[in-house]
């Protein structure tokens, strides 16, 4: 159906401020089913148990993949790329 001017059936409103899409509302329910789980599944007690019994191959592992989301990454300055390049 093509846009036609003046047409009554036009929402001339918009949505209103700070409503959720849907595909929003559907990834924030996933996350937090996801997130209750983890919680529900693992206790500090249980990773700090497991991390001792592991190899210290396999710990520091687990520190590196775990390390992106609780230390952002540096980013190179300016100065340091234009250093690089000559």
């Amino acid at each position: 159906m093509p846009f036609t001017p003046n047409d009554p059936n036009i929402n001339r409103a918009g949505r209103k401020r700070g409503s959720i899409n849907e595909t929003t509302r559907i990834k924030r329910a996933i996350h937090k089913m996801l997130s209750d789980l983890l919680h529900e599944e693992l206790s500090n007690e249980q990773i700090l148990s497991t991390l001792k019994k592991a190899s210290p191959s396999a710990r520091l592992r687990f520190y590196a993949d775990i390390l992106p989301y609780i230390v952002p990454k540096a980013q190179e300055s300016s100065a340091i790329r234009t250093a690089k390049q000559h």
